[in-house]
């Protein structure tokens, strides 16, 4: 089985998932308790594990 993230930057994973639920950055933000300038943070990275991705999409 392939995993999504074997093909994107975890970041652009995250955001793409956020963007499937059709939920902005703020919306993200207020349902996360973090800032909008956080997820927009979170969305350039490279680097986040794919337990966390999901956790955060589950949670938005």
């Amino acid at each position: 089985m392939h995993h999504l993230n074997n093909y994107l930057p975890s970041g652009e994973l995250f955001r793409l998932l956020r963007n499937l639920k059709g939920i902005k950055q703020e919306q993200a933000a207020k349902k996360l308790a973090i800032s909008q300038q956080a997820i927009s943070k979170l969305e350039k990275c490279k680097n986040i594990s794919t337990e966390k991705i999901y956790c955060y999409y589950y949670c938005i």
